[in-house]
């Protein structure tokens, strides 16, 4: 089975995630990864897949983020700072997990130490055929520790911006996706009422 990204056109561009894959969306304060993160959720319920939220943040802020997007807080499983060692156990069979902030979680740690971690969670989610999507903010760590974490996911996204006479300009940038593929293009995206809907517009940052 697959998890449907479930953002309007973005299949134009890259296929849905297989089981047992690492997925890694990467922005700014904005929490553009976390709504990305939480839009897959709906594919995740209709497969009767348990889905569990794992962050950095308070558990009030990120509940009242579920609910502004129109969905069901209590369907994410939201606990609040769970260590980094004990991610593992909450990757059961065919689950769905998300960590924000995966990079303010493991900020300060050995570049070894995160290494081990990723190759844990890769393995563990490929035995169970579950999901791991890490959210990080750009420029949080340390570019051996970045880099480190790019080579073991299996997926990027990257939430970019610029800035523009008639305002900000938004867009993704996936340098890698499962399957060994990738998108030699910016792919921009219009953000509204807690939906992202991809704007398929030629366009020129």
């Amino acid at each position: 089975m697959v998890i449907s990204i479930g953002i309007p056109g973005i299949q134009r561009y890259i296929q849905d995630i297989p089981d047992g894959m690492v997925i890694l969306l990467e922005g700014g304060a904005d929490h553009m990864p976390s709504n990305i993160a939480q839009a897959l959720a709906p594919s995740a319920f209709a497969q009767k897949r348990p889905v569990r939220y794992i962050t950095s943040r308070r558990q009030e802020d990120v509940i009242l983020q579920i609910l502004n997007n129109g969905q069901d807080p209590e369907a994410f499983n939201v606990t609040e700072n769970i260590d980094p060692d004990r991610w593992g156990d909450h990757i059961l069979k065919g689950a769905m997990v998300i960590v924000d902030s995966f990079s303010f979680f493991i900020l300060g740690k050995e570049v070894q130490y995160v290494k081990d971690l990723m190759l844990r969670l890769r393995s563990v989610c490929r035995e169970m055929g579950a999901n791991l999507v890490l959210i990080a903010e750009q420029g949080m760590l340390e570019r051996t520790t970045e880099a480190v974490t790019h080579y073991l996911a299996d997926g990027i996204i990257q939430f970019m911006f610029s800035e523009r006479p008639e305002g900000v300009s938004r867009y993704l940038r996936i340098p890698k996706w499962v399957n060994e593929t990738m998108v030699d293009q910016n792919i921009f995206y219009e953000y509204e009422g807690g939906h992202i809907k991809i704007d398929l517009r030629s366009r020129v940052v």
